[in-house]
This record gives C-alpha cells, structure tokens and sequence, in this order.
C-alpha cells in the first residue's frame, strides 16, 4: 500500500523510462527509500531520494512530500519572485477588468499572494476541484480557468514570467447559446408556469424578448426605471449592476418595450398597487391565474430575491433539461435580430452586455444566411426607440 502511493505531481516532474516519477525502492535493512525526478529551469532531469524506517504511513507520506518540496528549492525558478496577484492586476488594468471584473477578483484573492511556481500548480487543481464540489455551472468553472489562463499567458508574452508553470488547462469553453429547442418545447414552459401560477412568469417572457445585462439587474427595478411617456416610450432605463470598469462612467442601458405589449400591459396593470418593484412575487392562489390583473392589484407581494429554485423546479416539471436563466439572453438576441430586424448600431446603442464584436461573430454571421432570405419588414418600434439613445 505504502509503495503504491501516488501524490499529486506539480509539471516538473520527470518520468522514468516506465512512466514513474516517485519510485519506492525497499531496502535489506528494512527501510523505503523514495527516489523523485524532476526537470530544473534548463530541462535537464535532477533526482532527489530520502529513505524512510517507519512502518506508519503519514511518515511516508511526509517524506514523499518533502521530496517535492525539496525539489521546488532545487529548481531556482525564475518566476518564484513574481506574486500572481501582481499579474492580476496588470491584466485588469490593461483591459479594464477583462469583462469579468467579479472573476478576476475571486482569483487575486485565492492566489494574489503566491508567487508563480508549483505551489500555484497545486493551489490551482485544488480551486477548480472547490469549485466543482460546490456546484459552480460549467460555464463559471471554465470562467475561472480562463481568467487564469489569460493571466499567465500575459505576464509570459510580457516577459514578467520566463515560463507557465501550468501545462494544461483543460480549456475546452464555447460561446453557450442556448436556445429554445422547439416552439413545443417553449410551450411546455411558459404553460407549466401559468398551472403553478408562477411569480417569474412575466419576468420570463420579458427577458426572452429583451436581453437584460443580469438578472439581478432585472429583479431591482422599480418605476424609476420605467419610462411610459416621451420620445422613445415605453423603455426601461437603469445603469447595469456589474461593470467591466469601476472607475469609468457606468454605461446607461435602454430596453424598448413597444415591441412586446404584453409586457407593457403587466407593468400598468397586473402589478399590486402599493408596489414599486416592477417585477416583485405575486402570491396567486388556487383559481387566480398570472393574467389576473383585477386580482394581482391587490394580492400580497414579496421582493422577487433568488430565484433560482424555483426556476429548477419549473424546468423539471416541464421536462426540460439543460437550460439556465442566463440562456434567456441569447434568445433575446436572437429575437430582436430576426424577429424585429435590430441592426447591431441599434443593439449596441441600448447599451446590452454584448459588444458589437460579440454580437456580430456569435449572433450576427451565424444567422446572416437566414436573415438575408427573410423577407423585409416595416417595424416602427426600432425607429422609436433608438430616437431615446440620440436625443
């Protein structure tokens, strides 16, 4: 059992012949003699050995991990006075947060203090395994490996690193855009949300047509928010939660309603009265439906919170495996591309999380063949309301 353990390898480690990189030899007078190789910062393989008396196993244990330890030392990397929080900060600043201001921050403060070497390899398999223990999505996960990944690939094009201490990655990330499968497959879940009377049901159908920067974006807003008269109107108008930049001036975002009424019915008539939550939890009970507006204005309401759960809930009643609030963006993109004829100026204008360089490689070449053949449409309410962003 002793002999056949296996720690876990930072990548200098250099196999032998058969493929071994720690070896336990067992000795006439009794004793274990554990033998590691590893490459130093010239490529060439290095050995190191300790040999062991003890029958107990954390001793053995302990000595194979010195060894490593031993061999760290050794190897003199020229990237051990580089701090990886250091690096972080390069890439923030040069690229105003990279997009994922929040993911930079998490992983400046798991590593900001290590410097670049083994140790962040192990601290490395040892964060993502975390994050996969705790349910994080695929998408995050790999989030995080990428904002990783892109630090260390800058400070190596920069020449602060002379090497990456990581070999792989496991990247393997594409652009989710996750769409409705089927109008069959849509049904099931808007029709499951109006049997149980769900409180996201006009908060769904909103975020389908229109991509909102976050949904806790969303879920805050109140009155203020929502623009009913003017140029432009109706709108909803608020300055997103998240944003790449702190210290640049936080970008409005604009969302028309004119083009789904049905929202704009809701939100002046089926809210209660005495709320200012544009999107709050409606209580409905039993023999009330979500299109009953007399009722909702004046039936009890909560802040809308977390809702998560419930979403699950709604998707596995429905039958509907492997969809996130988060998708309902890309639906929307897709939408108001080939339903409503937006132009990408229009959609950057409203100020949307998607760059223009997003929308036209995800969104825009993926649906031009499609959109080419479909036959031209007169739709007043781009007109209107990209006239609110140039007033």
């Amino acid at each position: 059992m002793i002999s056949n353990f296996e720690p876990i390898l930072p990548p200098c480690a250099s196999p032998d012949a058969e493929g071994r990189t720690m070896r336990a030899i067992k000795r006439d007078d009794g004793g274990v003699t554990y033998a590691y190789s590893f490459r130093d910062t010239t490529g060439r393989t290095k050995n190191v050995q300790t040999t062991v008396y003890s029958s107990v196993l954390a001793d053995h244990i302990r000595a194979q991990a010195d060894l490593i330890e031993k061999a760290d030392k050794k190897r003199s990397l020229k990237n051990s006075g580089v701090k990886f929080g250091e690096l972080v900060d390069s890439v923030v600043k040069k690229n105003q947060g990279g997009g994922q201001p929040w993911v930079y921050a998490a992983i400046k403060k798991h590593f900001g203090t290590l410097f670049v070497g083994d140790s962040l390899v192990r601290e490395y398999h040892d964060y993502i395994e975390d994050l996969e223990n705790d349910d994080y999505s695929h998408n995050t996960i790999q989030h995080h490996k990428s904002a990783i990944r892109r630090v260390l690939n800058y400070a190596y094009e920069t020449g602060r690193i002379d090497s990456i201490p990581i070999r792989k990655f496991d990247i393997s990330f594409e652009f989710r855009d996750r769409i409705w499968n089927s109008d069959q497959e849509r049904l099931k879940f808007f029709n499951k949300m109006i049997e149980i009377r769900s409180h996201l049901y006009w908060s769904m159908l909103l975020l389908e047509k229109r991509p909102i920067r976050a949904k806790s974006d969303l879920w805050r807003l109140t009155d203020d928010n929502l623009i009913l008269f003017g140029e432009g109107a109706p709108y909803l108008r608020f300055v997103a939660k998240k944003t790449s930049n702190k210290n640049a001036i936080q970008k409005e975002t604009f969302i028309p309603l004119k083009g789904v009424p049905e929202i704009v019915e809701y939100l002046t008539k089926g809210r209660p009265a005495n709320c200012s939550l544009l999107f709050p939890n409606v209580y409905l009970p039993k023999g009330k439906s979500v299109f009953d507006f007399e009722f909702m204005r004046t039936a009890e309401w909560t802040e809308m919170g977390s809702p998560k759960k419930h979403f699950n809930y709604i998707c596995e009643k429905s039958g509907i495996l492997d969809l996130h609030i988060h998708d309902f963006k890309h639906m929307a993109m897709k939408h108001m591309i080939e339903e409503e004829n937006f132009t990408i100026e229009q959609l950057t204008a409203f100020g949307v999380q998607f760059d223009d360089k997003l929308i036209k490689k995800v969104y825009w070449q993926k649906n031009a063949i499609k959109m080419m053949s479909l036959p031209s449409k007169n739709n007043d309410s781009v007109s209107d309301s990209v006239s609110v962003i140039s007033r």
